[in-house]
């Protein structure tokens, strides 16, 4: 929801506060639902990266430092996507593929992850690279 909230990260609080009051008026069915395509996309991460999801890549897909919210939320937001569908598996089968596109996407675009680049265009240029990295690789894996 994010992408509806033009302070982007920062004033994270401000949506957080918001989506919760909004939150505590949901079906138990929809928060059933979100549970369960948080923990798929969980698994899914983990499927593919162990427990070094959320940190940066190089090239030879080597996990660069801490995790970060940085890369966590356009990962989050790009893996929700796919893990509840047939690319779930294809991506896990691939995951060399896209582990090392990921690591070049991170190295072409260093300065968009990382430091404090939390404005609104910022964390759609993000999700925007990310959800790139994903495509490419499934494209390059069905081919």
């Amino acid at each position: 929801q994010i992408d509806r909230f033009p302070s982007g990260l920062n004033k994270i609080t401000v949506l957080l506060d918001r989506f919760l009051t909004e939150g505590n008026k949901f079906s138990a069915k929809l928060l059933n639902d979100y549970r369960k395509m948080f923990e798929k996309t969980i698994q899914l991460l983990s499927d593919l990266f162990g427990n070094q999801a959320f940190c940066r890549r190089d090239r030879d897909g080597k996990h660069r430092g801490q995790a970060t919210k940085i890369v966590y939320d356009p990962l989050m937001f790009v893996a929700s996507q796919y893990a509840q569908s047939p690319a779930h598996q294809v991506l896990v089968r691939g995951r060399d593929v896209l582990i090392a596109d990921l690591g070049a996407m991170y190295e072409q675009h260093d300065a968009l992850f990382s430091g404090r680049r939390t404005n609104s265009a910022d964390t759609q240029l993000r999700n925007e690279r990310m959800k790139e990295v994903f495509g490419a690789a499934l494209k390059k894996l069905k081919a």
